[in-house]
This record gives C-alpha cells, structure tokens and sequence, in this order.
C-alpha cells in the first residue's frame, strides 16, 4: 500500500497551524521609541539618564520616550506615547516637558503574511509646554523578521490646535517591536541568533515633512527631510563593523540647513548563542552643517568619540533590549557625557 499520501497529510496538519499563525493577532505586544538621540553605538531611544561637563558648565539630563500598545482584537491596536524630559544645568533646574499621546490603530489585513496596511489616528497632549495637537493617517507594516516590523506612515499632522495654518503632511518610517502571545511567552528563554553574516539595523529610522500651510504670514512653509540608516555587519559570531549615515535637510525661502554625517562603529560580544550577551564597543562620529540664514552662509563641523558597554536581553532572536553604559568626548565643544541609556537593538540573520 502507498504511503506517501498519508505521510503527506500528516505532515500538512502538523505544520497547517504555523501556517495559518498570523504576526498580527490579539493579544500581541506593540512597542516603539521617539523622540530621543542616544550617542551612536549604543542603545537607541526609550530613556537616558546623563551628565554633561565641560566649558564651567554641567547638564544633568533624564528623558525617557517609550510608546506602548496592545492588539484587543486582530484588528485594532490601542496605546500611547509616553514622553518625560527634564534636566538640571549648574545646579538649577532648566526645564521639564510631560507628554501623553493615545492612539488607535485599525488593521485592514491582519491575517496577511508580511505586509499589513493601517489607518492611525493620534492626540498629542503636552502639559509641558501647554498644547494639543493630533496626527491622522494611512500607513503599512512589513515584518522582516518575526516580531521585528517596519512601519511606514503618511499623514496629515497638527501640533497645536490653537495655532491657525499649522497643518503639515509627513511620510516617516521607524523599525518597532510586535510580539504576538507565543513570543510574549518565550521572552525569557530566547536566544540570540546572532552569528556570522548577521545584520544589526538599531536606530534606523527616517522622514519627510513640508507644511501646507503657513502659520506665519508672508512666509514660506518648512519643509524637512532626515534619514538615519545604521548598519552593522558581523565579520564573526562576535564582531560587528559598520556605520551610521546621517542626512538632514530643512529650510524654506529665507533659510536652509544641511547636515551630514557618518558614525564607524565597531561592537564585539564576549560569548554567542544566549539569552543574555554582554558587549563593548566604540564609535567615531563626525557631522557637517551647512547652510544660510539670513543671507548669511554658515558652516559648522562636530566630532565625538564614543567608548561603552552593556547587556543585551534578547526577546527573540532578532530583538534585543539594551542597557548600554558609555562615555562621550566631542572635541570641538571640549565636553563629556557620561552616560546610561535603554532601548532596543534589531538583528537580521542568514538564512
């Protein structure tokens, strides 16, 4: 009797449930990072606590940018923004800002396998300065790896209501975490897939935004373009070499501004193949500014050298969470921060 039928059958129900597992569902676990600029080579964007020294002066600075979200259906994400700053300069308090921005997310195809169109809508709430705003739009997400999605956003944003012709449209892209019931269960125990040939893409991130409307009159509308790609490749299970780009430009009839620059960062991990890896590493940056305000042209040049260390907690394979002690000279300012910063790190693997 001919038993390739049923063995194939067989086979089919075991793997038909893996099949049909889609990335989004409810219960899965949506996290993001805004707002703010770790040095490069280190953790990228949810909190920093720092101390900044240098030319008889001293910043004590803690912020801590977190956005949060939970699927209480396959289609519909609910969460916030969470954004806290403040900072003490020579021994008095600067300044404090406080933010909280709910959203809802409603997915039109979450039992696609990759990508996944949404609409977004958005209320930015700012007690500190006083303000409301809000953004609504269209966007995608396409999963690179399990849990690791990329999203893309067009919309229309407002970031004061009480400000007449402030409205804006702005297409932005930002790597987030989406963790769906089973790899929410597994967190404890994954382990890295780190290994040679594998790609770390932490803190890449990119926009583009133009006003189409003028709040001032008389005035042209600002546009804005930034592009942040970080990418390191392991020469080793171990090693990483690679660079940050970054690219800004900005400006309208009467100003314009362009930044450029480039961060070689080198990382080494002192073991592989564990749920938790400890690592050091080193980055150089420069950036270059140039532009005109005013009729005037100006030109501004940077640098910074970087040392540091941490820990890397892995989630899955592919996401790690990242606590990353560091040290930063910028040589043209003549300071250094002395910094601890959390956020989270993004691998790609061969196949």
């Amino acid at each position: 009797m001919n038993t390739t039928i049923p063995r194939i059958c067989f086979i089919f129900m075991l793997i038909w449930p893996m099949l049909l597992q889609a990335q989004l569902s409810r219960g899965t676990f949506y996290s993001s990072s805004y707002g703010i600029n770790n040095i490069p080579g280190f953790a990228n964007g949810l909190a920093e606590l720092s101390l900044t020294t240098g030319n008889g002066d001293g910043l004590l600075r803690l912020a801590i940018a977190p956005e949060f979200g939970l699927f209480v259906s396959d289609r519909w994400l609910l969460g916030s923004r969470l954004t806290i700053g403040s900072f003490i300069l020579s021994g008095e308090t600067g300044a404090g800002s406080f933010s909280f921005s709910p959203f809802a997310r409603y997915y039109f195809n979450p039992q696609a396998r990759n990508n996944h169109f949404f609409a977004n809508a958005q209320l930015d709430l700012s007690l500190s300065p006083g303000a409301v705003g809000a953004n609504l739009g269209l966007g995608l997400t396409h999963f690179l790896a399990p849990g690791l999605g990329w999203d893309t956003y067009l919309a229309l944003q407002r970031s004061n209501f009480e400000i007449e012709q402030n409205l804006r449209m702005g297409l932005f892209s930002q790597l987030n975490i989406y963790l769906n019931k089973d790899q929410r269960s597994n967190r404890r125990e994954a382990l890295s897939g780190i290994q040679r040939g594998s790609i770390m893409i932490g803190g890449t991130n990119g926009g583009f935004s133009f006003g189409l409307q003028s709040a001032r009159e008389g005035t042209s509308n600002v546009s804005a373009f930034d592009v942040a790609p970080n990418l390191l490749y392991f020469f080793t299970d171990q090693l990483a070499v690679g660079t940050r780009l970054n690219l800004i430009i900005n400006g309208n009839d009467y100003f314009n501004a362009t930044t450029f620059g480039l961060a070689p960062q080198v990382r080494y991990y002192f073991a592989k193949a564990q749920h938790q890896l400890w690592f050091i590493g080193s980055a150089y940056e420069f950036a270059r500014s140039t532009g005109k305000v005013a009729e005037q042209n100006f030109e501004v040049n940077t640098s910074s050298l970087s040392f540091g260390g941490g820990l890397n907690s892995f989630l899955t394979s592919h996401l790690a969470l990242e606590l990353a002690p560091n040290l930063n000279y910028n040589f043209e300012r003549n300071t250094t921060r002395l910094g601890i910063d959390l956020g989270v790190q993004f691998f790609l693997h061969p196949r």
